[in-house]
């Protein structure tokens, strides 16, 4: 099982990120995730290539509505440029946070990432033959002309991985991704619903299951005293558990009960009820949390159901930043080779 990290961008500084993309470094993790929220994940992994010698550095996710395929394998090949081939491009629909807060909109979202992978991988073809192209598309058909201004990217083609929960953007992410990316996953769900439908797309892509990197995240949250470690997985389990993406999870397991208490509890309450009421199901369910030997072995349990752990940092409010670096330190003592 290949084990990786997520830096909390969300709530450290760009310059706290760059300190434990060393610290994954130096633990011997596979690749250091960084997700979007609202600080540019491109710019964090820039920070974090100058700190790092040998860690992949990945989106874990960056939004495709947000930036045209062109502009994002453009912000791709810039990290592979600066790391010295190290990028990998987590790409996701991201469209709750997208409608939200962007005006823009992905509907038939796996029609649109089937084209949004397709022109991303163009872009960098073209930039590596200097060949001008059309790539035709609904949603993202586009030109690239001749032009003496091409960069030299350091490889053709940077590894994509596609995030997703549903069976139809799991199946896409079998057929045509270098690697399938998801969060909240459980063992049980992994077992029926993700490996399944990477099985199916890699077949219709004419490939093997063992030729898709299954990824996910885990919210891990590791501290010597136990009582800490829980109370830190329940804001973040807590949180998780209101996204509407998640749901298809929460449904699988029976826990639309539990889940409602949640949204109750912070209408009236706000965040801060996070850690006092999601339920105890919720956490054992989607976290890995307590002293440094009970997440080692619980990791264990997922070892022959995910290829590739991701540990996930929890950073949710009222989580504190340097309560969220410990966390990253505290994984790379505890699973750091």
């Amino acid at each position: 099982m290949r084990q990786s990290v997520t830096l909390p961008l969300s709530n450290n500084s760009f310059e706290s990120i760059a300190t434990l993309a060393g610290a994954a470094d130096a633990a011997g993790f596979d690749t250091a995730f960084i997700y979007e929220v609202l600080r540019n994940p491109f710019t964090a992994l820039a920070l974090a290539a100058r700190a790092t010698d040998r860690i992949r550095l990945a989106t874990g996710i960056a939004a495709a509505p947000t930036r045209t395929p062109f502009g994002m394998a453009n912000s791709a090949a810039d990290i592979d440029e600066i790391s010295g081939g190290r990028a990998v491009l987590g790409l996701g629909s991201a469209s709750g946070f997208t409608a939200a807060c962007h005006g823009t909109t992905f509907d038939k979202p796996v029609t649109r990432m089937r084209e949004y992978v397709t022109a991303v991988r163009a872009g960098w073809d073209y930039q590596y033959t200097k060949e001008p192209a059309t790539v035709p598309g609904e949603f993202y058909g586009c030109e690239f002309p001749a032009s003496p201004w091409l960069r030299e990217n350091p490889r053709r083609q940077i590894p994509i991985y596609l995030t997703g929960i549903g069976p139809k953007m799991v199946q896409l992410g079998g057929e045509i991704a270098d690697g399938v990316l998801g969060a909240f996953k459980t063992v049980e769900y992994m077992n029926d619903v993700v490996i399944p439908n990477v099985r199916i797309g890699a077949e219709r892509g004419g490939r093997n299951l063992e030729d898709v990197d299954i990824a996910s995240m885990v919210i891990t949250c590791v501290h010597p005293d136990r009582k800490e470690a829980i109370r830190r997985a329940r804001i973040q389990v807590g949180v998780y558990t209101c996204f509407p993406p998640c749901d298809p999870v929460i449904k699988h397991h029976g826990l639309e009960r539990e889940k409602q208490a949640v949204l109750d509890a912070v209408a009236a309450k706000g965040f801060d009820a996070l850690q006092d009421v999601t339920d105890d199901k919720l956490v054992d369910l989607f976290s890995i949390a307590g002293t440094p030997d009970e997440c080692r072995a619980k990791a264990k349990e997922y070892a022959d159901s995910l290829p590739h752990i991701i540990f996930h940092t929890p950073y949710a409010p009222p989580m504190l930043p340097e309560e969220s670096a410990e966390n990253v330190l505290n994984l790379c003592d505890t699973f750091g080779s």
